[in-house]
Order: structure tokens, then C-alpha cells, then sequence
């Protein structure tokens, strides 16, 4: 069984339950303007962070800020893909998030007094699979095995 093959957007139904304008505005802005945020921070020339004793701030800032990311492309995804397996949903949004934290780390090398770094771009693909295992744990406990008939 492919992945690929289980994605299909649904957009006659989509006009059932809410309107696309209406869709748009709650499940695809929220992580656009997420990610717009991210953008936004990475535009900040010599950014200080402060230092952790156990981890270093800006990778647990990366962790935490791409988790929010993750949860909220996820969100987008179970609505629009809500036909498709979840695994697909799950596989596309750290994609997605992945992605994203690649995008940000390709425009930094362009901001004056910033540079990339494959580490922080490990610390946004962790932090986006951590969000998603925790939303697939949840998901889990939800689903209750049907007994045989």
C-alpha cells in the first residue's frame, strides 16, 4: 500500500461542512501565519538567546516553535485529507514541517548576522515528529477496538 496513493482531497464535501472561504481562514491561516512568525524571527539580525544548562536555547526554541508548527499543519491536514489514512496526514505534515524548517534555514544564509545550521535544522524535523508522535499517541488511545461479530 502506497502512501501517495491513500491522499485525496475531497473538495465536493468540502462545501458541506464549511465553506471554502470559511475552511481556508480556519485550518490553512493559522499555520501560514504560523510559519509567516518563524519567517519573521529569523529576519531579526545577530537574534540573541540565552544559554540553558541542559540544552541550548535556540535548539529548544527550534523544538518547540516547530512542534506548534507541526500541530497546527496537521490540523490542515486531517481536514482536508480526512478521507486518506492518517498515516498519510502524519507523513505529509512532518513533510510539510520539514520543509518549512529548510525553507527558514536556506533564507537565513541571506539575512545579514544570521547563518544556516544543519543542527537547527535537525532541532525543526525533531520537534515537528515529536508534535506528530504525540498527536498519533492520542489518536490511539481514542480508538477503541469493535469486538468481532
Amino acid at each position: 500500500m502506497s502512501y501517495a496513493t491513500d491522499i485525496v482531497i475531497d473538495m465536493s464535501n468540502l462545501r458541506q461542512n464549511v465553506s471554502g472561504r470559511r475552511a481556508v481562514l480556519s485550518y490553512i491561516m493559522p499555520a501560514i501565519l504560523y510559519a509567516a512568525g518563524i519567517f519573521g524571527l529569523s529576519s531579526i539580525p545577530d537574534l540573541y538567546s540565552p544559554e540553558l544548562p541542559v540544552i541550548p536555547f535556540d535548539k529548544a526554541a527550534h523544538i518547540l516553535e516547530y512542534a506548534g508548527l507541526a500541530l497546527l499543519v496537521n490540523r490542515s491536514a486531517s481536514y482536508y485529507l480526512r478521507r486518506s489514512s492518517s498515516q498519510s496526514q502524519y507523513l505529509l505534515s512532518w513533510f510539510v514541517v520539514a520543509a518549512i524548517g529548510a525553507l527558514d534555514e536556506l533564507y537565513q544564509s541571506a539575512v545579514p548576522g544570521r547563518t544556516p545550521d544543519i543542527v537547527d535544522l535537525l532541532a525543526d524535523i525533531c520537534g515537528g515528529g515529536l508534535a506528530i508522535l504525540l498527536i498519533w499517541w492520542r489518536h490511539r488511545r481514542k480508538v477503541v477496538p469493535q469486538p468481532l461479530k
